[in-house]
């Protein structure tokens, strides 16, 4: 999926999963569950080869539908080959196209503040 941001810069989603993570929970509030998720979400991502960004985790309760998008683009820097992110995101319904709810997202970030390069070893 080739998106664009407000900078111009292209961007191209290579990977998308869209969870309904509420819909999970056995025991608790939501309230309970996105205190833990704020505490478990940062180390899942810290998994990936990717940097990763989570937008707006301070909301006291999360929306029930997480979002997670690995992106790419043109290197921020010359001497490198691509910049990339993990981008994970909550959104309150899946009633948007796909495309629009990645977009929305891009929108709240600067990707040369929160992306990182990679070199062609590292891909």
């Amino acid at each position: 999926m080739k998106l664009q941001l407000a900078s111009g810069r292209i961007c191209y989603v290579t990977w998308i999963e869209l969870t309904a993570w509420a819909a999970n929970l056995l025991e608790g509030s939501r309230e309970d569950a996105s205190d833990r998720m704020r505490l478990t979400l940062p180390e899942t991502l810290a998994r990936s080869s990717f940097p990763s960004y989570i937008i707006d985790q301070a909301q006291p309760v999360f929306p029930p539908y997480q979002c997670l998008a690995a992106i790419r683009s043109t290197p921020i820097t010359a001497h490198n080959h691509t910049s990339e992110l993990l981008l994970a995101w909550f959104v309150h319904t899946l009633d948007l196209p796909v495309p629009v709810l990645v977009q929305q997202a891009l929108d709240q970030i600067i990707w040369e503040q929160t992306a990182q390069d990679t070199t062609i070893d590292e891909i």
